[in-house]
């Protein structure tokens, strides 16, 4: 049975505005190698490129289906990735000289290692400042410790790889249900709102089962992204890898919590 809410129904339902998630700066192509080299537990100095560029080309056409802005250097990245696959699958002529030839992933390995390091420092500082200057305002009771332990504030990509499994849930042929309504991202973020505002915070799982189809996914997802992107919402995790949590920050007042969008009114 065909999906009433595919990526051309999602775009219709979109135009009032035309909302298009741009990925925020920092977040580009070698953080998302990065994720998927910890997520996998791979070893940075020796990167399964073939994998890894099978994963790289999923997460990018995941991201091409929910409308969000790519800059060109992911794409680069992806033309990268293919060159240095088909480099590695070619036979090793020896050099005449006796010398043995660099490492076709040696000059990417750089890039992550170095790139790994400013970001950590990056994040050391952000931290600092934060506890400084009180930049994240946490919601009373939404970010509380459990058992005296800090949350960790979760990444894009993070968040995109449990969307992903979400994603593939569906493709595998998960059951959902008929959506007779389009909905849009502005409507579905006014929804998340009220939602955040009545429960204090929500599971991502919790969160995402309330829509129907997977294009009020996709809607979904991008809602949350600008929610985020606003700074009126967070996403959080106890322990790396756990289950994410959402949580409103300092969300406004609002009325009619319940029903996900095009769901009001029904039996």
């Amino acid at each position: 049975m065909s999906d009433p809410f595919e990526e051309s129904d999602l775009r219709a339902a979109g135009n009032a505005g035309d909302i298009r998630v741009a990925l925020p700066t920092f977040e580009g192509p070698l953080d998302l190698l990065l994720h998927l080299i910890r997520t996998n537990k791979m070893d940075i100095f020796d990167i399964p490129i073939i994998e890894v560029a099978r994963q790289y080309g999923e997460y990018i056409d995941l991201m091409k289906e929910m409308n969000l802005e790519l800059a060109g250097e992911f794409l680069l990245m992806a033309a990268t990735l293919a060159h240095i696959k088909s480099r590695m699958l070619l036979p090793v002529d020896r050099p005449a000289d006796g010398e043995q030839e660099e490492d076709p992933r040696a000059e990417l390995t750089r890039q992550l290692v170095d790139h790994q390091r400013y970001r950590l420092a990056a994040e050391n500082l952000q931290a600092l400042e934060s506890l400084r200057n009180l930049v994240w305002a946490r919601p009373a009771g939404g970010l509380s410790a459990i058992a005296g332990e800090p949350e960790l504030v979760v990444d894009l990509y993070s968040l995109l790889a449990a969307f992903k499994r979400l994603m593939d849930q569906v493709a595998a042929g998960a059951s959902l249900r008929a959506s007779r309504e389009r909905i849009s991202v502005a409507q579905t973020m006014e929804w998340m709102k009220r939602q955040l505002d009545g429960a204090g915070r929500i599971s991502f799982l919790e969160l995402m089962s309330s829509f129907r189809s997977r294009g009020e996914m996709i809607a979904a997802f991008l809602a949350l992204l600008e929610l985020i992107r606003m700074r009126a919402a967070i996403a959080c995790q106890q322990t790396p890898l756990g289950e994410i949590w959402i949580s409103g920050v300092d969300p406004p007042p609002m009325e009619g919590a319940g029903q996900p969008p095009g769901e009001e009114g029904g039996t």
